[in-house]
């Protein structure tokens, strides 16, 4: 055992001084737990036969520090009801139940660090079963050993509980899928194609990842739920992949997302819905709305709207050395286990600005929607200068500092445009009056719900069965956020009612029915749908609800009413100006400041005296909290 021993510590001399340390300070941490990894070295150091499985032993080793199970007992009861049911689980509702009924504290959550944890057994069924996966695959000699080390032999994805056999069991019920496959690109493409039809990505209230035996059963799955799966499924046939992602979209939303990405070579493939292989540099995963329906050309609304990353991060396995200096840079950042590969995205942007020598660390921030500037890279001061590189551009980006516990900014904010980069200065020499219409941009993900109402109609009678109707007219085109609908005011109706198109069920938030300039009030009624009063209940973000195709709602005014203008609003998000809202304008100069508030008396407000060249941020102070930064240029909002 001791001449054992001693050919060990050579092996880790060997593996290189840097990696050496790192894996004796991770046999170090393991406390009790040192038998059970060393017992894993002591197994592949006995043949020379297996010296590049002992290598990778000590690669998953030494890298093993910050990785850990996330475990509650909500958490284990979740996996115990999804492992006992008698199907795939594929309505989200039953998990969103489950998980209300568990009501997790957060007190309960540990984190159980696999150093501590992990057994022999279990690293040497996972080793064994990487081996033979990258052996057996036929494009194992495209695979480095440092390429198997990274993206196939780590055991876990996220911070899901661990099972053994996981490997095995996933390929022999995939390995089908790729059978005679031997492009790597291809492969991957029938995978993921394979595991999103199986799944749905419906975002479920239980947040974490369960076991990759259990996660089978789980058909609805949040993104990262969801590629946590897939990235096993690929380990488990030998594919190289990682977990990339944006930890928030920097024009869109205060969310991230993730995906998986193959990765070989230094280079990086993904595959979209309709890819028939993984391509280089393709469009972000889910940066992009459908595009399900042509606009008119005199469209009022832009909803060419695509998500924009600034950055692309990679969750690995390897443990990086953190190069921030400042704790709270380093704890905004998530720096631990992450990795840049922004550049293997095609992002080439690059920009140095002057911030003098006030700060030892810098980072660069986008503005998070509804919240404030959010750090997404950090670098050095050198010589009174920072560079960041890699960069996507049409981005508003700001470099800040901590200045005790507050993010503080180093001069003005400037747009990265693909041939430079320009100031966002407030010249408070020359101002403007700016109309605003919205506090957040549009998207064709209301385009796409709103195409499905063209077809809908209003209709009126004097009979409540609306026998020998008059349709009054028709959604023959797009429609707006605020849809008015003129008439002759000739004939005289009790009964008005709008009726959903053939194959429709999108909801409808607010009618109004005037008769000149009076808003006409009677008794709500609806068909295949509940709560026709709210349909009428002043609010343009309250819904009906439980609608069907071809539901209706309307109004009995109790007696017939001369009808001269219709009012239909369609859901929304709820970021339209509206009346009866207070709103408040501000401009950005090293802070935000205010450019006063008024409550709008329509579908717009106007502010007179903003400084030319602004950044710009309409809050309504009324309720709602998305909102996003923009410029006013050409008489109209341009967000960022």
């Amino acid at each position: 055992m001791r001449f054992l021993f001693v050919i060990l510590m050579g092996c880790l001399w060997l593996f290189s001084c840097k990696e050496a340390g790192q894996l004796e300070l991770a046999l170090d941490k393991a406390g009790e737990n040192r038998k059970e990894l060393f017992a894993v070295l002591e197994h592949y150091g006995r043949s020379a036969d297996d010296s590049l499985k002992l290598e990778a032993a000590k690669f998953l080793i030494a890298n093993m520090p910050g990785h850990y199970t996330l475990d509650s007992r909500a958490i284990r009861e979740i996996q115990r009801r999804v492992q006992h049911s008698d199907t795939v689980i594929t309505n989200k509702r039953t998990l969103n139940y489950w998980w209300k009924e568990l009501d997790e504290k957060p007190a309960e959550r540990e984190a159980r660090p696999d150093l501590q944890t992990v057994k022999a057994a279990f690293l040497i069924d996972n080793i064994d079963a990487a081996f033979r996966a990258w052996n057996d695959a036929p494009w194992q000699e495209e695979v480095s050993f440092d390429d198997f080390c990274n993206y196939i032999l780590p055991y876990r994805m996220n911070d899901e509980a661990l099972v053994m056999g996981w490997r095995d069991s996933l390929c022999r019920q995939y390995a089908p899928v790729i059978e005679g496959v031997t492009d790597i690109r291809r492969a991957f493409a029938l995978l993921r194609d394979t595991i999103w039809e199986r799944t749905r990505r419906e975002n479920p209230e239980f947040p974490y990842v369960l076991d990759m035996l259990t996660l089978r059963k789980q058909g609805v799955m949040t993104c990262m739920q969801g590629c946590a799966y897939l990235g096993a499924v690929a380990r488990a046939l030998g594919l190289p992949v990682a977990c990339d992602g944006v930890f928030q979209w920097a024009n869109y939303s205060n969310m991230g997302h993730n995906w998986i990405a193959l990765t070989c070579g230094g280079h990086t493939y993904t595959a979209l819905d309709g890819d028939s292989v993984a391509r280089e540099f393709n469009q972000l995963d889910a940066s992009t709305f459908p595009k399900l329906y042509k606009l008119e050309a005199d469209y009022p609304l832009d909803a060419s709207l695509e998500k924009r990353a600034a950055k692309v991060w990679r969750f690995a396995y390897r443990q990086k050395e953190n190069p921030v200096t400042n704790k709270k840079l380093a704890c905004a950042l998530r720096f631990v286990g992450t990795e840049d590969v922004s550049a293997q995205y095609g992002f080439q942007g690059e920009v140095s600005l002057p911030v003098g020598n006030e700060a030892e660390d810098v980072c660069l921030c986008i503005y998070s929607s509804g919240g404030n500037w959010f750090p997404i890279d950090c670098t050095q001061v050198k010589k009174g200068k920072v560079r960041f590189c890699h960069l996507n551009d049409s981005i508003v980006y700001q470099v800040m500092t901590f200045r005790s516990d507050t993010l503080s900014p180093l001069g003005h904010p400037f747009l990265l445009l693909p041939n430079g980069h320009r100031d966002l200065i407030p010249d408070k020499q020359q101002s403007e009056t700016v109309t605003l219409t919205r506090k957040y941009p549009f998207s064709r993900h209301w385009t796409n719900q709103w195409g499905r109402m063209k077809g809908g109609y209003f209709e009126a009678a004097n009979d409540s069965m609306f026998r020998q109707a008059d349709r009054l007219c028709t959604l023959e085109a797009m429609p707006v956020f605020r849809n008015e609908f003129m008439l002759p005011g000739d004939k005289a109706y009790r009964y008005v009612r709008y009726v959903s198109a053939p194959g429709s069920n999108v909801p409808i938030m607010e009618l109004a029915f005037y008769s000149g300039d009076n808003i006409l009030q009677g008794r709500a009624f609806g068909a295949k749908m509940e709560a026709p009063e709210r349909a009428f209940d002043g609010d343009t973000f309250t819904l009906i609800y439980s609608q069907q195709d071809g539901y209706s709602v309307g109004m009995d005014f109790g007696a017939p009413q001369r009808l001269t203008r219709l009012e239909l609003f369609p859901k929304n998000d709820g970021n339209f100006v509206v009346p009866g809202h207070v709103y408040e304008l501000r401009y950005y100069d090293e802070g935000w400041h205010t450019l006063g508030k008024q409550t709008s008396t329509g579908f717009f407000v106007t502010f007179p005296d903003v400084p030319c060249g602004s950044l710009l941020l309409l809050k309504d102070c009324t309720e709602g909290k998305e909102e996003r930064i923009f410029t006013y240029e050409a008489d109209r909002q341009r967000w960022w």
